[in-house]
């Protein structure tokens, strides 16, 4: 019976691949009733011949080349052993240095850098209630020449309040933002400027008070 050399599996004289893995199955010859697989054929005389004769020869020319590159290391021993007869040492002179006719250069030492020493002005520390304009500690809220800010310049004829430009009042008067008040009197600018006072009151001695009551006598 035929079987799978690779899984074992039966197979037909006619199956050239195994059914159940694929396997090529090879061809078989009937000896006597049973198959068998045939065998690979094996050398023939000549080829075993052929490739003895090869090996013999690449033997041969490997041994050649050893021995002549042995030879030509060690040389012919007469020629190295060869001295000359005689020999002439010949002398040559050796030409003078030139003399150099460029003046030779003195190096001039550079002058020492003097280190000067650069003082950084300190900034000034302004109390809380002014500002540093430039070098000096100013009160935006009054110093016509820098009036709300630094470099802020009121014009001629008006004062700085509260950081405003406002007109010059006279005596007695005080600058606010509509003008000219007096601060001790004035209901709607009493004690500072646009502060009014509630309906029913006056404003006396820069403060909203009553007004004052009168008294009838009967005669």
């Amino acid at each position: 019976m035929r079987s799978c050399p690779s899984c074992g599996a039966p197979a037909k004289p006619v199956d050239k691949f195994c059914g159940q893995c694929g396997a090529q199955l090879g061809t078989v010859t009937e000896i006597d009733g049973n198959e068998q697989t045939p065998r690979a054929p094996a050398f023939s005389k000549k080829v075993l011949i052929v490739i003895l004769a090869t090996g013999i020869i690449i033997a041969i020319a490997v041994g050649a080349i050893f021995l002549k590159s042995e030879g030509n290391a060690t040389g012919n021993p007469v020629a190295a052993n060869r001295t000359p007869s005689s020999y002439v040492i010949i002398e040559t002179e050796a030409p003078l240095p030139a003399i150099s006719t460029t003046p030779l250069i003195t190096a001039t030492p550079s002058p020492t850098a003097i280190p000067t020493t650069v003082t950084t002005p300190k900034h000034s520390t302004c109390p809380t209630d002014r500002r540093l304009c430039g070098t000096n500690c100013t009160d935006t809220l009054t110093d016509s020449s820098n009036c709300g800010y630094c470099g802020n310049a009121c014009p001629r004829g008006q004062a700085c309040v509260n950081g405003h430009c406002m007109l010059d009042c006279p005596a007695g008067k005080t600058a606010c933002v509509e003008g000219c008040f007096n601060l001790e009197t004035d209901p709607d600018h009493c004690g500072i400027c646009s502060n009014n006072c509630p309906a029913g009151l006056v404003c006396s001695k820069g403060q909203c008070a009553p007004p004052p009551t009168t008294i009838n006598r009967a005669l």
